[in-house]
């Protein structure tokens, strides 16, 4: 066995019983890395909710104002009520 080799359980690792340090060392900093990477991308994604969401709350605010603002003017008896409607 390399002098740099860790025994683990019988088939733990490649049906030899053992794995080199380098080896697992290098595993374990490329699973921190994509788990970075991935907690990276969650927290993205999270804020592009927050912000779809937000941008979304404010278009339906501003397709009710104008929909009342189209009943306004539509209920309109003169030019000055439909100025009103504006206000």
């Amino acid at each position: 066995m390399d002098s740099s080799a860790a025994c683990f359980d019988t088939y733990q690792c490649n049906y030899e019983g053992f794995t080199c340090k380098s080896h697992l060392t290098d595993c374990a900093s490329n699973y921190d890395s994509l788990q970075n990477e991935y907690n990276a991308l969650v927290d993205k994604h999270n804020e592009l909710i927050r912000d779809f969401n937000s941008i979304r709350d404010a278009s339906l605010k501003m397709d009710e104002t104008l929909r009342d603002m189209q009943d306004c003017v539509y209920q309109a008896r003169t030019a000055e009520d439909a100025r009103a409607c504006a206000e």
